[in-house]
């Protein structure tokens, strides 16, 4: 019988192939008899720079395959290992304790990853997937047991508890074509590679080993977070119809380099969301219309210190002078949350998708703030450029950004926008209308916040409803704001690349739609078949209804 798996979104796309259920590498010796303090400590220093050895050589290879901004986070395990907050109870237990190497390593990891796992903060729980890579790495190389890849027999979805940084950067896309995991979730560094060599992937699907055997049909949906396992044969040609499509988006064929217009004649564009400079050409091959938000934390993150301002320039004019006659959509820093800049951020917070992020955290840390800006106005220059302001919730913070752009700018005048992912945002979407030139909303955020549902959270993902009644009226009520005022206005997040999403956002008079790379064909092909007048007449109905469900059936009725 079919079985439908809820999970984390962890990398967008659909696969469908046959389980490939992965057990991990082993595990190596945990226990053994001690040697003497001089020996253990000598075996554990020879681990280390085995382990080390290892690393390099991922990170290296990874730089090759995918790019130096995601290849860089195998610095970080590389400081693990030169870390005292996890290396000196290693120490300290072979020293004082008599405990051999692997034993030490064990219980020192067991420590460490335990106060992480023990954080309300979404990004740093999911540190401790590192810590414990570390430590089976060390114990591995202690043990002489091999490092561990993914073996596969043929092409497939890996079905595993867990999937370490390491083991998903040396996955072959061609025969691993989906990944699910019953642990980790979307800021996982094992997700970022996932995302980053474009393989779907759901994690925290916590039923899934027991569920699954080994060669079930399984079809992975990376940006819904569902997992089918024995579908039948309606629902397997239904998503191959959905593949076939983002498969025609990544090739960049011509069918997709054409505006995306109405049955009845109206331009909608389709940009790309893009998350560092190599996906600019992505999105062109693509067809993407221009960059609707350009993530600018690539940038930032795994490393212990800010990029320079001739750093971040140099990224800017790349991607614009890529894209350029195209606008593109810069977004600054958004931090916080569950983006935690380690080193450099300050104290974890207790509830931080409520505390200091985004343009909080930039109009807190004013230099920083300043530099990025300066780099952006030399880069603007080179292309067509637009920067946007996450996070917004107050009339204060948009002024107080436009007086340090306009300090920062030397004279230089780009458009400004704001994210609407705040419900405060979009009540206030008249007087921000009046202080900016273009509006994104992010359906992402703006569920969560009116929902109160963590999307990250297993126990309330069933209250994520991007469809929810209430998420539209806010929708409606920011896109209305701005089109009243002749001002552009754009929807970004998973709903604007869902297949039944672009009849009622066209109908709430959305005009952009800005997705992932692939998406961008079945987006277009979406719109396509669009009657805007009908349009209209689904997005009143829609905003009329009472529940998710009730517009989900009333969306999937109409596109029938």
């Amino acid at each position: 019988m079919p079985t439908l798996l809820k999970g984390i979104p962890a990398s967008p796309g659909i696969a469908i192939g046959k389980a490939a259920v992965w057990t991990g590498p082993a595990p190596g010796t945990r226990n053994r008899p001690f040697a003497g303090i001089e020996e253990e400590l000598a075996r554990l220093s020879a681990a280390v720079e085995r382990s080390k050895a290892q690393l390099r050589d991922i990170r290296d290879r990874a730089a090759v395959r995918i790019g130096k901004s995601e290849s860089d986070l195998f610095h970080s395990h590389l400081l693990m290992l030169d870390d005292p907050v996890l290396m000196d109870p290693v120490r300290e237990g072979i020293r004082s304790d008599s405990l051999c190497a692997e034993e030490a390593v064990d219980r020192a990891v067991a420590l460490l990853a335990g106060k992480f796992e023990a954080m309300q903060n979404e990004y740093l729980r999911q540190r401790a997937a590192d810590v414990r890579e570390a430590g089976g790495r060390l114990i591995r190389n202690l043990s002489g047991q091999p490092s561990g890849e993914v073996e596969m027999r043929g092409a497939g979805v890996i079905c595993a508890r867990s999937l370490s940084a390491s083991e998903t950067s040396q996955l072959d896309a061609a025969r691993a074509v989906g990944i699910v995991t019953a642990e980790g979730g979307a800021t996982s560094h094992a997700a970022i590679l996932a995302r980053a060599l474009g393989i779907p992937s759901v994690a925290g699907v916590a039923s899934l080993l027991a569920e699954t055997r080994d060669g079930d049909d399984v079809i992975v949906d990376g940006s819904a977070g569902e997992v089918l396992l024995r579908p039948g044969e309606e629902a397997l040609e239904l998503y191959r119809r959905r593949a076939a499509e983002e498969s025609r988006a990544r090739a960049g064929r011509t069918a997709d380099d054409g505006p995306a217009i109405t049955r009845d004649g109206v331009r909608i564009e389709v940009l790309a969301n893009i998350s560092c400079v190599a996906e600019a050409d992505a999105a062109l091959a693509a067809g993407a219309e221009g960059v609707g938000v350009l993530r600018s934390e690539f940038l930032f993150f795994h490393r212990e210190a800010p990029p320079s301002g001739e750093e971040q320039f140099e990224a800017y004019r790349e991607v614009l002078s890529r894209m350029a006659p195209r606008r593109v959509v810069v977004r600054t820093l958004d931090a916080g949350g569950d983006k935690v800049l380690p080193g450099w951020q300050g104290a974890p917070e207790e509830n931080p998708e409520l505390g200091l992020r985004g343009i909080r955290l930039c109009l807190r840390n004013e230099a920083l703030f300043g530099c990025q800006l300066a780099a952006l106005m030399r880069a603007a220059a080179f292309g067509n450029l637009a920067i946007m302001l996450p996070m917004v919730s107050t009339l204060e913070e948009v002024r107080r950004s436009k007086e340090i752009i306009a300090r920062a700018g030397g004279g230089v005048r780009v458009p400004l926008g704001v994210m609407i992912e705040t419900p405060a945002a979009a009540l206030m979407a008249e007087e921000l209308a009046e202080e900016v030139d273009f509006f994104s909303i992010g359906v992402n955020d703006l569920t969560q916040y009116t929902l109160a549902a963590d999307r990250g959270n297993r126990q309330v993902a069933h209250l994520y409803q991007p469809f929810h009644p209430a998420v539209l009226r806010l929708i409606q009520r920011a896109a209305d704001a701005a089109i009243r005022r002749g001002k552009r206005v754009a929807v970004c997040g998973e709903m604007a690349a869902h297949p039944l999403a672009a009849p009622l956002l066209a109908g709430l008079g959305i005009r952009e739609l800005s997705v992932s790379v692939p998406f961008i064909g079945a987006v277009k092909a979406s719109i396509r078949r669009v009657n805007l007048g009908e349009a209209g007449e689904l997005a009143e109905a829609a905003l009329k209804l009472g529940t998710a469900e009730e517009v989900m059936r009333r969306l999937g009725g109409a596109r029938e």
